[in-house]
């Protein structure tokens, strides 16, 4: 008996292997991400005072943005999930830009 693959198996195995390549440059791309962080940010500005912080992403594809549109003026991630009296604050931008960056890679958003 000869054997024989039909045509939807063959198309399985590739699907196949194409996901596991996906998932393997999935795993490669957040320990970059991990491991260094931008060296420099990209700025923005934001429509509600804020800036948009270009090369900070979010893994549902949402750009970073960061803020000092607060009353005591200083700076923080604008979206922070954790409540607001929990918030940390930045002495510059770039230094809420790189906390944002982390929070990301570790996970925390």
């Amino acid at each position: 008996m000869a054997n024989y693959t039909t045509g939807a198996q063959r198309t399985n195995a590739r699907y196949d292997k194409i996901w596991e390549e996906a998932k393997r440059l999935k795993a490669e791309t957040r320990f970059n991400l991990a491991s260094r962080a931008p060296e420099h940010f990209e700025y923005s500005r934001w429509r509600h005072g804020g800036w948009y912080v270009h090369n900070v992403r979010y893994p549902s594809g949402a750009i970073g943005c960061v803020s000092r549109n607060y009353a005591d003026r200083k700076w923080r991630i604008a979206c922070d999930p954790r409540p607001f009296d929990q918030q940390p604050t930045f002495k510059c931008r770039d230094d809420a830009a790189r906390a944002e960056w982390m929070l990301i890679a570790q996970g925390g958003a």
